[in-house]
């Protein structure tokens, strides 16, 4: 492209070496935030593997092409595909590599400072509108990109009719490229929830709340269930209580209670063969048709680092169960007043950084402790 834009070595090795340092930063961070597994990455990390590669070089074509036939935002495709698949932190470095990928490739473009502005706003309200969403919440909020971006050229034009009449080939680009990116969006994630709900692939940060829990998995007298019960009552108790406690916190805190009642439900079940939990859990999880949202909670709980919502309060509802079940079975012990055992749960857990990776808000934090001292 430097040689094409007719840039001397100097310029050339300025835009190289930038580009080079964008991948090391780019590659750190995924090792670790999206790649979970980094000692064996299986297949299912090599489709996430794929999918922000493909998304990286699509950006940078997409750069190459505006440079000959204008394309409006469409470039910036990328931006919200990411943002709706894994969320604001992983939309927004996307962003920021997107926005230096511009500035080193797009020539002239890169100039127009007004340009420029519309772009680092319109990708920033990608990321902000696309980023931790249902299905149905992108609809809606890709259905406000168009209208923002026909605003945005309004205001450029200083709302002026005459100066949009003559650029109007320039607003309709804009404003037909912001409605492709919604589509493709659109697109894009529910391919990818339909893969992930028919078990080819896992793509970590989807926020899917319209996860399908098999019903018959929801009954505390199913199979597996009793099967946890023979292998141990008290286990089946416990694991019972925390199912119906996570299952009364995220209704009330609008999660997906079916998914966070099978995480309590399930999240001991490892326990059965100690030595090769999350083996078990797998072959548990395939045997009787979990969805990999569920089986992935159940992994991450036994892990500590839950990194969603439904996940940290499966973790924290078993911690409560398991401190009153312990001050019920030593009798000579007085129990705390419940907003103590809360408080104190929840300042353990934040200090082991246990919440650190569910994008839970302090509003919310303080909400789910309201929450939790109504239900005990």
């Amino acid at each position: 492209m430097g040689k094409i834009q007719g840039l001397d070595f100097t310029q050339n090795l300025v835009n190289i070496v930038t580009a080079v340092i964008c991948i090391i930063l780019l590659q750190s961070f995924y090792e670790h935030e999206i790649f979970r597994c980094t000692k064996s990455r299986n297949k299912e990390n090599i489709y996430s593997n794929v999918l922000y590669a493909f998304n990286i070089i699509l950006s940078i074509l997409l750069i190459i092409i505006n440079e000959y036939l204008f394309i409006g935002c469409l470039w910036l495709v990328s931006v919200a595909v990411i943002s709706a698949i894994d969320g604001m932190k992983h939309g927004t470095v996307c962003y920021i590599l997107c926005i230096v990928q511009y500035l080193l490739y797009s020539g002239e473009y890169a100039g127009d400072k007004n340009i420029l502005l519309y772009y680092v706003i319109i990708g920033a309200a990608m990321v902000l509108m696309f980023a931790d969403n249902t299905m149905r919440e992108l609809v809606f909020s890709g259905l406000s990109l168009p209208v923002f971006s026909a605003v945005f050229v309004m205001v450029r034009y200083g709302f002026d009719m005459r100066k949009i009449s003559a650029g109007k080939a320039y607003a309709i680009i804009q404003i037909l490229s912001a409605v492709v990116v919604v589509l493709i969006t659109l697109i894009v994630r529910h391919t990818i929830e339909q893969l992930e709900n028919a078990g080819v692939c896992t793509v970590y940060g989807i926020k899917n709340k319209e996860t399908v829990i098999p019903k018959e998995i929801l009954n505390e007298d199913c199979e597996l269930m009793s099967e946890l019960k023979s292998f141990s009552e008290r286990l089946y108790i416990h694991s019972v209580a925390v199912g119906r406690m996570s299952e009364g916190v995220a209704k009330k805190m609008g999660y997906d209670s079916a998914l966070a009642k099978a995480g309590g439900m399930y999240h001991e079940i490892g326990r059965i063969k100690k030595d090769e939990f999350e083996d078990f859990v797998k072959m548990m999880a395939e045997k009787y048709d979990f969805c990999n949202a569920l089986t992935g909670l159940i992994i991450q709980n036994y892990r500590k680092k839950p990194e969603n919502k439904e996940t940290a309060v499966v973790m924290l509802s078993d911690s409560i169960v398991s401190m009153v079940d312990y001050f019920e079975k030593n009798t000579d012990k007085t129990m705390p007043a419940k907003e103590k055992i809360i408080e104190g749960i929840f300042l353990n857990r934040l200090k082991k950084g246990n919440l650190s990776e569910c994008d839970i808000s302090d509003d919310e934090l303080k909400k789910l402790k309201k929450i939790y001292e109504n239900i005990m």
